[in-house]
Order: C-alpha cells, then sequence, then structure tokens
C-alpha cells in the first residue's frame, strides 16, 4: 500500500515528505542538527508546486519547533519562516476546500430518493393536480438531467483538479535526484568524510604535539623560574643603584651649577683684575718711562718726581716752623724759618727737612734756602755728598716744593708764618 502524502500527528496533517527530509538530515554522520545548507534543501522542497501550500506551511513550522538546527541555520530558517509565511497560496488551499465540498455535494446528488418521497410527492402532485397527468410524469425525468448535468460539471471540474495534481507529482518527480545523482553525492560525501577524518587525524596529532610540548614547557618553567629568581632580585639591585646614582648626580648638577657660577663670577673679576691689571701695567709702563727719562737727569730730578705727585696735609704748625705729611704716610717734611744767627752767618732763610719711607726707597734731604733766591743748596742725608743747584730746572723745583708747602700753611689757617 502507497504512504500517503500526507502525516497526521496529535490530529493535525502535515507534510509528509519535508518530515522525512528533516529525519534524513538529522540521522546519519552529523551532530543531530539541521545546517545551514540542510534547511535551504528543505525549504527548496517545499517549493515543488506552483507555491507553498498551508500544509507545507504548517510542517516548516512544526520543523522549526521540534527539530534542533545549528546557530546560523536557525538564524537564517527563521527568517525565510516569515518571507515564506506571506507567500502562502491560500487560493489553492481554497480551491481544495471548495473541490472536496463539491463532490461531497455530488455524492449526495447521485444517491437514490427514499421512496417514500417519491410517493409523498407523487401523491401530492396527484391530490393537487388530478386533471393534469403529463407534466407529473416530467418532472423525474428533469430531476435527473439536471442531476446528470452537475454530474457532468463535477466530473469535468474534477478532471481538471486531477491534471494539475498529476503535473505537481511530475514537477516533484523531476526534482527528485536520480539513483546516480544519489550515488554520486553520497561518493562526494565518502570522499569528504575520508578527507575531514584525515583534517581531524592530523588536528589531533598537532593536538597531542601541542600538549607535549606544553608539558615540557611546564616542567622546565620552574628551571626557568629558579634562573630568572636571582636575576630579577639582581634587576632589584641595580634599580636601587640607578636611584641613587641618580640622585648623587641630581647633587652633583646642582654642585656643578653652583661651580659654574662661582667660574663665570671668578671670570668676571679675573677679567676685570685683568683691566686693572692691564691699567697698572700700563700705569707702571708709564711710570718706568718717566723713571728712564728721570734718571738721565741729576738726582734733584727723582725727588721732585715724587714729591710733585704726592699730596700732603699738615699735621702740625707753629709760629715758625710747620710739620707736613702725605696722604700715605710716606714722606714727611719739616718747614723751619733759618735762626737770626743762621740769617746774619750764612744768609739763610728757610730749612727743608724730607724724610722718604716708601717701598721704593728709605732717603732723607736737607734743602736750604738763601736769600739769594737763586742759591738752593741740597744735603743727602746718609752721604757725603752736597747738591748745589745751579741749574734753571733744579732752581725751578726747588722752589716749587717751597711754594707748595707755603700753600699749605697758608690753607690750614693754622699759626704758621715762615714769611
Amino acid at each position: 500500500m502507497a504512504k500517503s502524502y500526507y502525516k497526521t500527528i496529535q490530529g493535525v496533517r502535515y507534510d509528509r515528505s519535508l518530515l522525512e527530509a528533516a529525519e534524513e538530515r538529522i540521522s546519519g554522520q552529523g551532530d543531530g542538527r539541521i545546517s545551514e545548507m540542510d534547511a535551504e534543501e528543505i525549504v527548496e522542497l517545499s517549493k515543488d508546486g506552483k507555491g507553498i501550500t498551508e500544509t507545507e506551511l504548517r510542517t516548516l513550522k512544526y520543523i522549526s519547533e521540534n527539530y534542533h538546527f545549528t546557530p546560523k541555520a536557525a538564524v537564517w530558517f527563521a527568517g525565510i519562516l516569515t518571507d515564506t509565511e506571506q507567500a502562502v497560496d491560500y487560493d489553492q488551499f481554497e480551491q481544495t476546500q471548495s473541490r472536496t465540498q463539491r463532490l461531497r455535494e455530488l455524492d449526495q446528488a447521485s444517491s437514490p430518493l427514499p421512496e417514500q418521497d417519491l410517493s409523498t410527492l407523487t401523491t401530492r402532485q396527484s391530490e393537487n393536480f388530478t386533471l393534469v397527468e403529463e407534466p407529473i410524469e416530467r418532472i423525474p425525468h428533469l430531476i435527473w438531467g439536471a442531476l446528470l448535468f452537475v454530474a457532468i460539471l463535477v466530473g469535468a471540474v474534477l478532471y481538471q483538479g486531477a491534471i494539475k495534481e498529476i503535473e505537481t507529482l511530475e514537477l516533484k518527480l523531476s526534482a527528485v535526484p536520480s539513483i546516480q545523482e544519489l550515488e554520486q553525492q553520497i561518493s562526494d560525501l565518502k570522499s569528504d568524510r575520508s578527507a575531514l577524518q584525515t583534517i581531524v587525524s592530523e588536528l589531533k596529532q598537532k593536538v597531542a604535539e601541542t600538549n607535549s610540548d606544553q608539558m615540557q614547557f611546564q616542567k622546565g618553567l620552574p628551571a626557568e623560574q629558579d634562573k630568572v629568581a636571582p636575576e630579577s632580585s639582581e634587576i632589584t639591585n641595580l634599580r636601587s643603584e640607578v636611584q641613587a646614582l641618580q640622585s648623587e648626580r641630581s647633587t652633583l648638577l646642582t654642585i656643578v651649577s653652583e661651580l659654574k657660577q662661582k667660574v663665570a663670577e671668578i671670570n668676571s673679576v679675573q677679567a676685570q683684575f685683568k683691566k686693572g691689571l692691564s691699567a697698572e701695567q700700563d700705569k707702571v709702563a708709564s711710570e718706568n718711562s718717566e723713571i728712564t727719562k728721570l734718571r738721565s737727569v741729576p738726582t734733584i730730578g727723582v725727588f721732585d718726581f715724587i714729591i710733585s705727585r704726592t699730596d700732603f696735609k699738615v699735621a702740625k704748625c707753629e709760629a715758625y716752623s710747620c710739620n707736613f705729611v702725605s696722604t700715605d704716610n710716606a714722606i714727611k717734611m719739616d718747614l723751619k724759618r733759618a735762626t737770626l744767627e743762621q740769617h746774619v752767618s750764612k744768609d739763610l732763610k728757610f730749612l727743608l727737612n724730607i724724610e722718604f719711607d716708601s717701598k721704593l726707597f728709605k732717603s732723607g734731604l736737607l734743602v736750604q734756602y738763601y736769600n739769594n733766591k737763586n742759591l738752593i743748596r741740597v744735603y743727602l742725608k746718609g752721604a757725603a755728598m752736597t747738591i748745589e743747584a745751579t741749574r734753571n730746572d733744579e732752581i725751578a723745583h726747588l722752589q716749587a716744593w717751597l711754594q707748595k708747602v707755603m700753600q699749605l700753611c697758608v690753607k690750614s689757617g693754622g699759626q704758621c708764618k715762615p714769611e
């Protein structure tokens, strides 16, 4: 006996071919789940006619609720199910219902009428139409003709429906792959399975090698950790030393900065000292030049060079004598007026006593001024040597000394009255 096109589960009718296709894809060598490719094949199988019927849609919903899918297949199947529900051929469903209803009506119409109905009808017709017998005999023929016409129409409709079902079955049969194609698919699947098994074997081998390497690494890890521990300690010590060196470096940088500042100050002082030294050297050179020049003149010229460039101040003044001292206390001069006896017997007027106590030399002079301005004698202390000024330049120098002390006398405002 051929299997029915439908399969009833708990009183609900489903498409048998779709259910069998789903069962085939969860059995075999898979993991019991419908893949995305399996889901696409099931949906394509439901499109065997002009459209998807309500029964096929109900079957697809049943498959989605009662079979396990892979995650990607479940998402894809849910999306395609929504689109498929909108494309259901409800007209075909209504035609099937209409065809079934017509068959029921035809069965009722083709069954003979009960005898009591005919007798009753004949009796009523005879009672109502006793005078006219011919029309009463034609009524059953008309009924049977109408029924025959209806039966012909129903037969034509059923014939058209049968033709459509035959075409649908032919389309389904054409969609079913041949035995050779199925054998080729099985061969391909076996080949893929063999290749996958080879890949799995290689992966297992690699996993085993990885596990072996991991075990060796774990064995060597403690030794490496023990080896690294002293190095970590050494690194910590080095870091401490680096921090100490950085701190010392910071201190040294501060000291260097201070030294640089001091060096800059020393350089500044040295530059100023060089400038002063250069000026002093120029001054000494000038003085040496002057001394060189003075060495070519008599001795009075050297003393005049010192006295003319020295500032004096009054130390003490009396009626006929004044004491002077240089600002650096290196030279002392005493001016005295000659006594009456000296004035009469020697014609003296003034006596100028000079003491030199400088770094250059120590010496002393006694200058005697006579009433005759052109007569001046100079005695060099510590030496039996008398210099009598006879040249005009010598007389001018010695007179300048006397004028200088006389002016100091006047400026002091003291009791000094050498004149």
